[in-house]
């Protein structure tokens, strides 16, 4: 199972604690007119004891939610607040330390602020968060078993102190719901905003870092430098609590995947919609958002042609698959020119100038030498997760309608 993230306007700004920025860029915070404040009732919402065992009080009559938010489709998963725990204190390895993984493994792939780490699906599928930092920037890694989707974002101050998020146990459209440790506000994974709670209307959509979700072998062939995620042991830090040791034991048995088999049975159970039948339920795909349009493109179709130069929305797109099995979406307009890109011998080049491009968008020889791409964060899922969230999208590589 390999997997799958929405731009808007930029509201946020840089905040300061402890001599260090810490990123806390929001788009698109809710207008007062698209907020409701009320009670609610099953599920919809933290309980009372919930709160207790968060040490956060509020009031449950005037609970702020977005009046977008389709209610019916918000439920119990089963599980209760920090049920899955999230990987609070995460340890790394060296790729060559990992070989509990096999080649055929899929992994959360990320490169930012100069580091490169991997993430296992088979740890995200017990424990779907991971609080992590990167190049000193604080960020959250969220998986979503059910849906596929793989997602990263910069976690910012709330409040006046650092977030950390767990998994409330409740699901939206059959997608994960985060919380923050700050407030207790609900955020929709898929779109990466807050959906309940406090923050509705104080705060909006998180920022989102570029990653996709890839086979190990060719990760770790492409990025020998690569820390991988060790499996969580009792003693670590897991769902916003401390673990008592138990003699190095591993959490789980992380070798068993506990949805192999029954997983279209449970999204079912939780009313996924199968109706747009371009593509099969489950099939792997990138999604973005420009202008307010959407469009996936399946990825089995992108493995097969590489690169494709694209127009959408108004924008001309370089969609590329690099050796390592990622990806990448980025603007091929710059400078009043639009680049058209092709592959000789496995290496990028446009046509116009014949300048070489490395896969992370950069002119490494030629006349453009040194220019930069703008990168679009595309949103691994898969197909039913997100039409569920964009039922008017477009599609690349898949029936037509």
């Amino acid at each position: 199972m390999k997997c799958l993230g929405v731009v808007g306007f930029v509201l946020g700004v840089v905040l300061l604690f402890a001599g260090s920025p810490a990123y806390a860029i929001h788009e698109g915070v809710a207008k007062p007119d698209e907020i409701a404040v009320g009670e609610l009732c099953c599920f919809k919402y933290f309980t009372e004891r919930d709160l207790e065992e968060l040490n956060i009080t509020l009031d449950l009559t005037k609970v702020k939610y977005l009046k977008s938010l389709e209610l019916n489709k918000l439920a119990s998963g089963g599980p209760p607040v920090d049920g899955i725990p999230s990987v609070d204190s995460p340890r790394f390895a060296k790729a060559s330390d990992a070989t509990w993984l096999k080649d055929n493994d899929v992994v959360m792939g990320l490169k930012f602020k100069g580091e490169i780490r991997a993430y296992p699906i088979r740890i995200l599928n017990w424990h779907e968060l991971v609080n992590d930092s990167m190049g000193g920037v604080p960020i959250i890694v969220s998986f979503c078993p059910l849906c596929g989707s793989g997602i990263v974002f910069e976690r910012p101050t709330l409040r006046g102190k650092l977030s950390e998020f767990g998994v409330s146990g409740r699901l939206y459209k059959t997608d994960l719901v985060m919380y923050d440790r700050v407030t207790a506000t609900f955020w929709n994974q898929f779109l990466g905003e807050p959906a309940v709670g406090p923050l509705v209307g104080e705060v909006g959509k998180l920022h989102r870092i570029p990653v996709d979700v890839v086979p190990w072998k060719q990760w770790k062939q492409n990025n020998p430098m690569t820390l991988v995620l060790e499996r969580p042991k009792w003693g670590d830090r897991l769902g916003g609590k401390q673990t008592e040791s138990r003699n190095g034991q591993f959490v789980h048995d992380y070798d068993v995947n506990p949805y192999e088999g029954s997983l279209a049975a449970i999204v079912s159970a939780f009313g996924a919609n199968f109706s747009d039948n371009r593509l099969d339920p489950f099939a792997e795909v990138i999604g973005i958002v420009i202008g307010g349009k959407a469009k996936a493109y399946a990825r089995e179709a992108l493995l097969k042609v590489r690169l494709l130069n694209d127009n959408f929305s108004g924008q001309a797109l370089l969609v590329l698959v690099t050796p390592a099995q990622e990806v990448k979406i980025f603007k091929r307009s710059f400078q009043n020119q639009t680049l058209e890109f092709e592959l000789r011998t496995g290496k990028l080049f446009d046509k116009q100038t014949g300048s070489e491009w490395s896969f992370e968008g950069v002119a490494t020889d030629g006349k453009l030498k040194g220019t930069k791409l703008e990168e679009i964060v595309g949103l691994p899922s898969f197909w039913f997760a997100w039409v569920a969230f964009n039922p008017q999208s477009e599609l690349f590589g898949g029936k037509q309608p």
